[in-house]
């Protein structure tokens, strides 16, 4: 979490109760700290230059984070093609239009999914490996522990990408997560029974447990040890 410390500005009235040049100068200096503040705050933690700084599984994992909150919560209709097409999609994106660096990633991504940069999908009726009942299980067939035994950086950029999505696109109607990503990815590690470097490792009795609903387990009003 970034810290912004804050300077206070005070503007005095004058004599007369009316507002001097001074002091319209001063509020408006207050006006810009207000925007370099806002500015400063994070939202945009995550934008072209960070995407270009990291490597390619932790943009897939983003993507693919962000996807699954996008259409499992907000909207089914807008991502269609593969969460590694719209990665690879963003990173010839950004390498061709560097003025772009600065916009977040979840702007960018948007825009990758539409027009002139959207492609079609044609996927005919029948063909696939999921079945429609697989389809239709909430946060999909795969999302669970075996999934989460990719590790990192895969898992790190996974659960970036899904509360990047959460907290700008829904309600927080499963509460709210101010902790760094790095520490939801150790927690989840830690309750699955999972470990970096065995791919074995795994609490069978807990591999189907969805990610994201594991995730929810540690939001901000539960604690690591309180949750089970």
């Amino acid at each position: 979490m970034l810290k912004v410390r804050t300077r206070v500005w005070k503007c005095s009235r004058g004599d007369a109760g009316t507002r001097s040049l001074a002091q319209l100068l001063c509020l408006a200096a207050v006006l810009v700290s207000s925007v370099d503040l806002l500015g400063a705050s994070g939202d945009n933690r995550y934008d072209g230059k960070w995407w270009l700084s990291v490597n390619e599984r932790q943009r897939r994992g983003f993507v693919h984070g962000f996807l699954l909150c996008y259409s499992e919560l907000v909207d089914r209709q807008l991502f269609e093609e593969s969460y590694s097409a719209y990665s690879s999609r963003l990173t010839e994106y950004l390498k061709a239009h560097p003025e772009a660096s600065s916009e977040s990633a979840d702007v960018l991504l948007q825009r990758m999914a539409a027009p002139p940069y959207a492609r079609p999908v044609h996927k005919p009726a029948g063909q696939g490996n999921e079945t429609p009942e697989q389809l239709n299980v909430k946060w999909g067939p795969y999302e669970n522990g075996d999934g989460w035994r990719a590790g990192a950086p895969w898992n790190l950029g996974y659960i970036q990408g899904f509360l990047e999505c959460y907290s700008k696109h829904t309600k927080s109607e499963h509460g709210t997560f101010s902790k760094p990503a790095e520490w939801y990815v150790k927690v989840i590690s830690r309750w699955y029974g999972t470990k970096e470097g065995d791919p074995d490792a795994l609490d069978m009795s807990r591999a189907q447990e969805k990610i994201p609903e594991v995730l929810f387990r540690f939001r901000d009003k539960d604690t690591g040890d309180r949750a089970q």
